[in-house]
């Protein structure tokens, strides 16, 4: 079976930026600011080797050391582009004795964000056939109705707590109330899924590997040009997942070719404030004429970055980014600037959150979920009229469903 890109086929789950994150502190803004940034970021969210096809560098020669890397990369992309097949997180468990259980989730702009109405539809589809009763609270992305739902699960003695995107440490005090209470918390697409928060009552973290998926666009962006990048890229440093990309993307392309790949111009652009500096800062990096590579985080960012690229005139300058959302993908089947996305599957995400809730509701130890990820780009584009669930292969949902034992 072929797995696609999970997070263990990456260098960065080997001991590397995982062990950083496990200690490291979330660099967040004020309370305010991050549910300002949150409400921004909730709205954007919604096989086999190869040989890379060298540009720029390419034509006037590559060193040993770009050639390295340039294969290195190849491979890592060529096995993201293929479709992914379901593997097992864990072993099959009973969820016999599950009907009753109590969940209450914290969810956030329920009704007009498709991240958080995929995640709602998905967990209700998932375990309440099973007889688990989900309890769901929408928080607005403001940290105080964060807490005062967690208080209430403690007060209706819920048997588990699912926080979706507000940081721990946003909630750390709500989560020791709940660990104190007997009740575990999941948290959702908060951090990298290696993180750990168990101090706080957090039994595990349910997401995507951002630092993965930034390591891939890095890669591609190797692969495309030839190990010859001078890049402008963009990070919110108000957004909690942020940090995990930008060290993503930075130390793969200090690993693989710190000679000759470079970011020249690192924006800070948060998440409130997206649409009123994006296009200057884009257009700031375009003057600059060695600039050939625009890498942000966040793939929403697209919808600014193409209009100012297509202001600046200039056609040799090439985009990669994280997400691929619907809109997203749908700019990149019309623009060729746009190089490649780093899909990140909210439907499988949302049935592994799923997966992840029985575990523990069942008394059995959390797994490391592995989500896959699926690198995109104009040979490999899936048809976007299709369900996105559809884009990575693989069903998921009867994978699941199989460790789900009477």
């Amino acid at each position: 079976m072929n797995p696609g890109f999970t997070p263990d086929t990456h260098p960065y789950r080997q001991e590397k930026i995982m062990k950083k994150y496990a200690s490291r502190k979330w660099r967040g803004a004020t309370l305010t600011a991050v549910a300002l940034a949150l409400t921004a970021t909730l709205a954007a969210c919604s096989g086999g080797s190869g040989t890379a096809t060298v540009t720029g560098a390419g034509e006037a020669g590559v060193t040993e050391q770009q050639q390295k890397a340039i294969d290195v990369a190849t491979e890592r992309v060529e096995a993201a582009k293929a479709e992914a097949e379901f593997i097992a997180p864990g072993a099959a468990f009973s969820v016999a004795d599950l009907s009753g259980k109590k969940v209450f989730v914290i969810a956030h702009l329920i009704g007009t964000n498709h991240f958080t109405d995929t995640l709602l539809a998905s967990l209700e589809e998932a375990m309440e056939p099973l007889g688990v009763e989900l309890v769901v609270r929408d928080a607005q992305v403001n940290p105080a109705k964060a807490s005062a739902a967690v208080d209430e699960a403690i007060n209706q003695d819920a048997d588990l707590i699912m926080g979706f995107v507000l940081p721990t440490a946003v909630m750390e005090a709500s989560f020791q109330s709940a660990k104190d209470a007997g009740i575990p918390v999941i948290q959702l697409f908060a951090a990298d899924p290696d993180v750990d928060d168990s101090a706080t009552g957090v039994v595990s973290h349910v997401s995507f590997c951002y630092s993965c998926g930034a390591a891939l666009m890095a890669d591609y962006a190797i692969m495309d040009s030839g190990a010859d990048i001078r890049a402008a890229a963009w990070e919110s440093s108000d957004v909690g997942t942020s940090q995990y990309s930008v060290d993503g993307l930075t130390s793969e392309l200090e690993e693989l070719c710190p000679e000759t790949c470079k970011i020249d111009m690192m924006y800070n652009a948060e998440a409130p404030v997206w649409a009123q500096r994006v296009p200057g800062q884009v257009s700031a990096a375009l003057a600059n004429p060695e600039i050939n590579w625009l890498l942000p985080v966040f793939d929403s960012h697209i919808t600014w970055i193409q209009p100012a690229m297509a202001a600046s005139g200039r056609t040799d300058v090439s985009v990669a980014s994280f997400n691929g959302q619907l809109s997203a993908m749908q700019q990149m089947a019309s623009d060729p600037t746009v190089r490649a996305l780093v899909h990140s599957p909210v439907e499988w995400g949302s049935w592994a959150a799923a997966d992840q809730a029985l575990r523990v509701l069942a008394g059995e130890p959390p797994v490391d979920q592995q989500i896959p990820l699926r690198v995109f780009d104009q040979e490999n584009l899936p048809d976007l009229e299709a369900a996105e669930g559809s884009w990575m292969g693989g069903d998921f949902k009867a994978g699941y469903k199989s460790l789900w034992q009477d």
